[in-house]
């Protein structure tokens, strides 16, 4: 049997981190600094799940990797330590374990590039992984342009006799494993007709799947003698089974599987990109790609699919804490306006009025079944380098896709400017006689005149750092190439 290396070992000697509060390595002073990643939504949010034992919520996007909370509106904790770029947490799969509970299967793996791999992430740190199956796809010309992006439900898991089942769509096609992921299936399904991206795959009993690709007509069963192309009812975006229910979508509306073909089912008059719902299949919900009618982002069925409401008119201005949302005039790709475009919809199983979504700007959430949602996201923009001052809580970062940020209030709020001017991307600055340091050995550390004063939030968010500044009280910010800002205060 091949075992996926362990790659936990450099965090040697450190305790690991529980959902909510710090893990401090031993020895190190408890209180000293506490770190958070301030920033909500931003880039594009790939993939959402929650773990049906415990309701974590987990969320992966494109340059920010993969995070896990217990409270959807609360802290996001990145969750893959270790990792050096954004080729190393870049998410196009994500499923939760039903074997071991509190593991999420990640596959990561950069659209254009190569590579990439299917791996376990525990806490804070990514435990184990597989390159046999690597989820990069070295598509060329602008594969992040289309929505809705070949990100989804690339990973399905089932408890089938007592066996965790879990199916991947990778680049080096669709297989099976029953250890975790440790070992897997053949004959591997190849990419054909041009595209080597899979969009989505579906288990349907433990020797056989469905799965579609990217952008291109294509159903394939898959079985363990080998896989076949049959008929499908045109281009489809996701595929999910609820229930006992296969469904799947795409623009042609949503479908169900009847044993041997998918056939069009009434639903929203919409391009449908995922579909979730309940462990009963009475409450679903699904998330549209493309439209221009905010209200139409979301919709919610409370009777199985029979018949269906719009929720993204009820989308907040503000954020779940009363504070203002960063981009709401700036653009408008954000859950519930007119420019956004989802990629994946995730129900709570213990609590059908807790929903995520994914997508374009990042992501938002509800926990009232869509009577109000809120932009939840970790933030996701690439910032590029850093300055402090001149008031004693104000900084401004460079950023590659709004140009600017800045706070006056030590990030309490932020705002986008397009005049950030010059900022710095040293990765060591001296402050009021003390001297700042961000250290890229791993695990990530950041010291204060050689001190370390870094914690697990620290240490899994680090991943790309580009530069740190200093205000005049102390508030440390560290710019991140992989996702927004990482804010050090005294505690």
């Amino acid at each position: 049997m091949r075992r996926r290396s362990f790659l936990i070992s450099a965090a040697a000697g450190a305790i690991a981190i529980v959902l909510g509060s710090r893990a401090l390595r031993a020895g190190e002073a408890s209180g000293v600094y506490a770190w958070s990643r301030p920033i909500v939504c931003g880039g594009h949010g790939h993939v959402c799940a929650f773990d049906p034992a415990s309701g974590e919520a987990a969320f992966g996007g494109d340059v920010w990797g993969y995070h896990a909370t217990q409270d959807i509106f609360g802290q996001w904790l990145p969750t893959m330590m270790g990792q050096t770029g954004i080729e190393g947490i870049y998410a196009r799969g994500l499923a939760y374990s039903l074997a071991t509970p509190g593991t999420r299967y990640c596959g990561v793996g950069t659209l254009g590039g190569t590579g990439g791999f299917f791996g376990a992430s525990v806490g804070n740190a990514l435990t184990s992984r597989s390159t046999v199956m690597g989820f990069a796809t070295g598509l060329t010309g602008s594969p992040g342009s289309p929505e809705p992006r070949p990100a989804g439900r690339l990973i399905h898991v089932q408890m089938l006799g007592g066996i965790e089942v879990i199916w991947a769509a990778s680049a080096q096609g669709v297989a099976k494993s029953t250890d975790g992921g440790y070992t897997w299936s053949t004959p591997r399904v190849p990419a054909s007709g041009g595209s080597t991206a899979w969009k989505a795959v579906c288990g349907l009993d433990a020797n056989t799947a469905l799965a579609c690709r990217w952008g291109a007509r294509g159903l394939w069963l898959v079985t363990t003698s080998g896989a076949t192309q049959i008929a499908d009812p045109g281009v489809l975006h996701s595929i999910n089974k609820i229930n006992g229910v296969v469904w799947a979508c795409g623009p042609g509306g949503l479908y169900q599987w009847n044993g041997s073909a998918f056939v069009n089912v009434p639903g929203p008059h919409a391009e449908i990109s995922d579909i979730d719902g309940s462990p009963d299949g009475q409450t679903l919900y699904v998330c549209t790609a493309n439209q221009t009618t905010a209200a139409k982002d979301g919709y919610k069925s409370t009777d199985g699919g029979k018949t269906w409401v719009t929720i993204g008119q009820n989308t907040k201005p503000t954020l779940a804490n009363g504070n203002p949302f960063w981009l709401q005039s700036a653009v408008h790709n954000h859950f519930g306006d007119t420019n956004w475009s989802g990629t994946m919809v995730a129900v709570n199983p213990r609590d059908p009025n807790m929903v995520l979504f994914a997508g374009k700007n990042g992501g938002a959430g509800t926990t009232d079944g869509g009577a109000t949602i809120y932009q939840c996201a970790p933030g996701g923009d690439e910032v590029n380098g850093v300055r402090a001052g001149p008031g004693t809580d104000e900084f401004t970062g460079t950023d590659t896709d709004w140009t600017g940020i800045h706070t006056t209030d030590g990030w309490a709020t932020y705002q986008m400017t397009t005049t950030p001017g010059t900022v710095g991307s040293a990765l060591t600055t001296t402050v009021a006689g003390h001297t700042y340091a961000v250290k890229t050995t791993n695990p990530r550390d950041i010291t204060k005149d050689g001190v370390s004063i870094a914690d697990d939030v620290f240490r899994g968010g680090a991943v790309r750092p580009t530069g740190i500044a200093v205000s005049s009280d102390g508030t440390i910010t560290v710019a991140l190439y992989t996702g927004g800002v990482l804010v050090g205060k005294a505690a």
